[in-house]
């Protein structure tokens, strides 16, 4: 898989927008198949279906460092043979939200002079 989750501004949500196609590796040939490759043998009916999702460890700007991956799970014929391993986490922050001050009060005249 290839997703990328980017920084975002805080929204007082843990939802991470992200980039990037989730897909399994290349197939292998059953003679070349190795335990803990990470690969499908090419005989096999296997595929990806869901929409990833991407979900900060925190909503809050201070705590929040990385992005978990979820939403996708194995189809076809096949499936039951395999487990999906999550993508590892992304490193991603929230920065705080700038906040615009309004309502600030003109000068006015006391005892002749402008305060």
């Amino acid at each position: 898989m290839s997703l990328v989750a980017a920084s975002k501004v805080y929204d007082a949500t843990t939802t991470a927008a992200i980039t990037g196609t989730a897909a399994l590796q290349a197939a292998t040939t059953l003679a070349l198949n190795t335990s803990g490759d990470g690969k499908p043998i090419d005989t096999d009916t296997v595929s990806l279906t869901g929409t990833a999702v991407g979900t900060y460890n925190s909503k809050d700007v201070a705590t929040a460092t990385t992005v978990s991956y979820s939403g996708l799970s194995l189809t076809g014929a096949s499936a039951a043979n395999y487990s999906l391993t999550a993508h590892a986490t992304s490193a991603a922050t929230i920065t705080a939200k700038p906040i615009t001050l309004s309502g600030l009060c003109n000068p006015y005249r006391y005892g002749g002079r402008n305060l």
